[in-house]
C-alpha cells in the first residue's frame, strides 16, 4: 500500500533515524520510502534534486506518525476497509465449509428423494 507519511521512526545500524514527510510503500517483509536529496543548485540557484527509494526491512521500523488530518483521514479509511474485507473473507470460508460438510445429509435437491415417505 501507498501512501503519504509525516514521520517515519527507524532504527538502523543501532541509531535511531527519524524522515519527515514521505511517500511510502509498505510490504509484508518492509518499507520502500520514496524521498530526494538536493545535489546542488542550477545556475539560477534553483534546487537540483534526484528522486531516491530506499528499502528498510520490517524489522528497522519503530513508527509511522500521520499528522495532518486529511492523511489521518485516509489511513484510518484504509484500515477499517482492510479489516472489514478479512473480516468478509473469514465468513466466506466458514460458509464454504459448512457447505462442503453438510452436502451428504442434506437430499432436499435429490429427485429420487420423498420427504413423506417413511423409513427413509
Amino acid at each position: 500500500m501507498q501512501q503519504r507519511v509525516n514521520e517515519i521512526h527507524l532504527k538502523v545500524d543501532g541509531k535511531d533515524l527519524v524522515i519527515k514527510d514521505v511517500d511510502v510503500i509498505e510490504t509484508e517483509d518492509g518499507l520502500y520510502v520514496e524521498d530526494s536529496i538536493v545535489l546542488g543548485k542550477t545556475e539560477e540557484g534553483e534546487d537540483i534534486n534526484q528522486k531516491r527509494l530506499t528499502y528498510f526491512p520490517s524489522t528497522s521500523l519503530i513508527k509511522m506518525v500521520w499528522s495532518e488530518n486529511a492523511l489521518v483521514d485516509r489511513v484510518k479509511e484504509t484500515v477499517i476497509s482492510e479489516l472489514v474485507a478479512d473480516k468478509f473473507e473469514q465468513i466466506l470460508d466458514m460458509y464454504e465449509d459448512e457447505e462442503e460438510g453438510g452436502s451428504d445429509s442434506d437430499r432436499r435437491d435429490d429427485p429420487k428423494f420423498n420427504p413423506y415417505k417413511k423409513g427413509e
